[in-house]
């Protein structure tokens, strides 16, 4: 899409329009989704070998991209347009090798750092789209600045750099990056000042917990669509307010985020993904419950400590199909889901959270598909309500007691009493502590019944 191979359909986006054809190669066979998302997206594809060799061998022939090294020559190097090359066979092009061929270049890691006395290649790739140093340390930006025309930009920059102490200063402010439309930077920072009117065009951006100066948050507006991750203090509200056109949205917050007692995120009439962290340890102190957008499809909390009670703000978003509660993200003991539907979900995974007891059934999750429990060491069980679930099609555990096997085990025996043999339950380190459970699970009614005689003669 940077170089503009995907043109934007007049009734899709750009990224819908990507994986229009994305989805065409798979369906005809040509890739292979090896990663899906939360939500059934594709994250990850591969080749089959034979048409992997194919490709290379026709890239070659018509120059459209090259693995690059040292050893070979650079006037085998200036001819190629797309070039995937180690950081010493970079250095080597110099400004006499000027083209206007190269449009992509990805550098592999070798063990080196970024060197801004070797950065005499930078003028040989001043029409560059596609620049990913992502794999290569440094300390500052440099001459890279001089990219105007980059639209993809992924760089790792050092924060423990001596030179690199006053990240307010990071070039990202200096730098006229007007076409950059995906800016990815790997590093932990805590200040990266960014201009709309310097870069009018940045939709993807992606680095950790993201604190924008704060003469921006009052009237800049940004036009990005996604953003990973953003810290919101005491002036979050007035900070989201400079996003109405996000999508995707990863946010750190702590008790100044809500010191007024309200975080709103329903002004983000566009917002589909939302993930929300905590960097300061404790409970938030919440008036109301956390707004959230009715537009919201996937949500991801941790760490927030949360009661329970604040779950029936999240049931009754219309169009949430994927619910991940994570490390700590609600505390207590028991979660009642009440009488109150999660209408579209479709993936519910709770991982690392002290709860001992789950009330739920049917009518909560009416298209639930999958459930994913990790790490719930307290849980007794697996509310055995779900097993009327229709639409369920995969449970996974992890680190389970006895007591959610035989729950779930219960569970798949209801499944199949509704038709639904294809259930596919996935128990990772616990497999052979439930193989015992499931040879003894058939004998499970008759103890059961053994017993209660028992009771009843007594």
């Amino acid at each position: 899409m940077a170089e503009g191979f995907v043109k934007e359909a007049s009734q899709r986006s750009l990224k819908e329009e990507g994986e229009h054809h994305l989805m065409d190669l798979i369906d005809r066979n040509l890739l292979i989704a090896a990663d899906k998302s939360s939500n059934g997206g594709i994250k990850s594809c591969r080749l089959h070998d034979l048409l992997r060799e194919l490709c290379l061998k026709k890239a070659r022939e018509e120059n459209f991209f090259k693995k690059t090294s040292i050893s070979d020559s650079t006037s085998s190097m200036v001819k190629q347009r797309r070039m995937f090359i180690d950081y010493e066979a970079l250095c080597e092009f110099s400004s006499h090798d000027f083209t206007t061929r190269r449009r992509s270049v990805l550098c592999l890691h070798n063990d080196h750092f970024f060197d801004n006395r070797n950065e005499r290649w930078v003028p040989s790739f001043l029409l560059l789209k596609v620049l990913d140093l992502l794999n290569i340390p440094m300390s500052n930006l440099g001459k890279i600045t001089m990219l105007v025309h980059l639209r993809s930009l992924a760089v790792w920059l050092r924060y423990n750099q001596s030179s690199f102490s006053d990240v307010g200063k990071l070039p990202f402010s200096k730098a006229k990056f007007g076409s950059l439309q995906t800016l990815i930077v790997k590093g932990k920072f805590q200040n990266i000042k960014l201009y709309p009117d310097k870069m009018v065009n940045l939709r993807h951006l992606r680095c950790d917990r993201i604190d924008f100066s704060i003469d921006l948050c009052a009237h800049s507006v940004f036009h990005l669509q996604t953003i990973s991750r953003l810290k919101l203090d005491h002036r979050a509200q007035s900070l989201l307010e400079s996003f109405p056109n996000i999508k995707k949205l990863g946010c750190s917050i702590s008790s100044a985020s809500t010191k007024h007692g309200l975080l709103s995120f329903a002004l983000l009439t566009h917002l589909e993904a939302l993930n929300i962290d905590k960097y300061i340890y404790g409970p938030l102190t919440l008036a109301s419950p956390i707004r959230f957008p009715e537009t919201l499809r996937k949500l991801t909390l941790s760490c927030l400590r949360l009661p329970w009670n604040y779950m029936s703000t999240i049931q009754r978003l219309p169009k949430l199909e994927v619910l991940k509660l994570l490390d700590s993200s609600f505390m207590g003991h028991m979660w009642e889901t009440g009488d109150e539907q999660f209408h579209q979900l479709k993936l519910l995974k709770l991982e690392k959270l002290n709860i001992r007891f789950w009330e739920a059934s049917s009518i909560n999750f009416p298209r639930l598909r999958k459930l994913v429990v990790r790490r719930c060491d307290d849980l007794k069980e697996i509310p055995l309500g779900l097993g009327q679930i229709y639409t369920l099609e995969h449970i996974e555990l992890d680190h389970s007691n006895s007591c959610v096997l035989e729950s779930v085990s219960r569970i798949q025996e209801t499944q199949r009493e509704i038709g639904n043999n294809d259930i596919h339950v996935k128990y990772n380190s616990c497999l052979l502590e439930f193989l015992g459970i499931v040879f003894e699970s058939s004998n499970y009614r008759k103890q059961r019944l053994i017993k209660y005689n028992k009771d009843v003669n007594r």
